[in-house]
């Protein structure tokens, strides 16, 4: 073989060996079943994924483990049949139900809860010997809910089978059951959202349970590689702040439902808040012009005083001066009648008669004069 062949053959052989690490390195894809309403370890957010302490861990240990993840949500009966038809390559179950599902093998414990008894207050039951004939709500959820109402049934209690923790804190609410069963930090974060309907946790939790992953068994081969990230970050303290920001924090996780309804409660105070806003600007603005409504009043009020003030001067001028005019006229006419009535006396006395009608029409014309006065006194008045 030429010296040029060799340099191309050792090569394409150099090239291979790169490509293989390379390829034999790219993470692995499983395909992960959770319950869709075990909040908060897992539920459905309003945009239609899944969320909640365990989605978060295991995005946590599959990253550490270089292995891709892929979430799926539904029931237990789902869920195992996911797993069992293999469109699932595991699921998140507690030890009491994967050891139901006869299939797979378990990784290490990811995450740990207690369950408990969740009572109404008034309701007359404070422990588990009062729960002899009283109602209990359970979620149905196949093998995990026949265990439940068996252990109801053993306590001598009437099991109510409803379709998820939501349904049973509802009707736990609403009295039509004296009690329900739910992991404890489920029951916390929904009593925070019925605080107001009179629900209450009484006594401990009942039991503890683990959580862990149960891998198809033709997948088992991931299963070491799951259980060293959980070691991993159990040691480094991830796994503990996880839990403690959904767990110990107490968040308020919500349905999709619960989200339409406090947004409609939201939208129904806003737009309450916006009438009020309206009343209120609209309040001001009547309180505006009604000021200025009285300011005008107040001006034409003060006006028209000013205008009367000026007619009374007017008028009082006016009887000043027709009583000065009267008075100078009336002193005048009454010498002038007095004069015409002496010159009458002589005038008789002497036997000039043809005086006498002249002198009568002088007194007349006074006479007329005088009541002319008086009239315009009295109009005056």
């Amino acid at each position: 073989m030429s010296c040029p062949s060799r340099t191309l053959v050792l090569a394409a052989a150099l090239l291979l060996g790169a490509v293989a690490p390379a390829a034999a390195e790219q993470p692995r894809r499983l395909t992960i079943g959770l319950d869709r309403d075990m909040a908060p370890f897992s539920f459905v957010t309003p945009a239609g994924q899944i969320d909640g302490l365990v989605p978060e861990l295991l995005t946590l240990v599959f990253r550490q483990a270089n292995l891709q993840l892929d979430i799926v949500g539904g029931d237990f009966d789902e869920l195992s049949q996911l797993l069992q038809s293999g469109r699932a390559d595991a699921i998140m179950r507690a030890d009491a139900m994967l050891s139901e599902l006869g299939t797979g093998v378990g990784t290490q414990a990811l995450v740990e809860f207690a369950s408990s008894l969740f009572l109404r207050e008034g309701g007359g039951v404070s422990d588990l010997r009062d729960l002899d004939g009283r109602r209990v709500a359970i979620r149905r959820n196949g093998p995990a809910g026949a265990m439940a109402a068996a252990w109801i049934r053993g306590l001598r209690g009437l099991p109510v089978e409803t379709t998820s923790f939501g349904e049973a804190f509802r009707l736990l609410a609403a009295g039509e059951v004296d009690a329900t069963l739910a992991p404890y930090a489920v029951g916390l974060s929904t009593i925070q959202r019925l605080r107001a309907s009179g629900v209450a946790a009484r006594g401990t939790p009942i039991d503890t349970r683990v959580i862990r992953l149960q891998v198809r068994a033709d997948r088992a081969d991931v299963v070491a590689a799951i259980d060293r990230a959980i070691v991993a970050a159990r040691a480094s303290g991830a796994i503990r702040t996880i839990e403690d920001n959904w767990l110990t924090n107490r968040q308020i996780w919500m349905s999709t439902g619960d989200i339409a309804i406090i947004a409609f409660a939201a939208v129904a105070a806003l737009l309450g808040v916006l009438v009020m806003v309206w009343v209120a600007s609209l309040h001001r603005e009547v309180s505006r012009r009604g000021s200025r409504i009285a300011q005008l009043f107040a001006d034409r009020e003060q006006e028209i005083r000013a205008l009367l003030d000026r007619q009374q001067r007017l008028n009082q001028i006016q009887r000043d001066f027709i009583a000065l005019a009267t008075h100078e006229f009336n002193t005048p006419l009454a010498v002038i009648d007095s004069a015409a009535q002496m010159l009458g006396f002589a005038a008789r006395r002497r036997g000039a008669d043809e005086m006498l009608p002249r002198l009568d029409k002088i007194r007349a014309a006074v006479a007329r004069l005088i009541g002319v006065m008086d009239t315009v006194l009295a109009d005056d008045r």
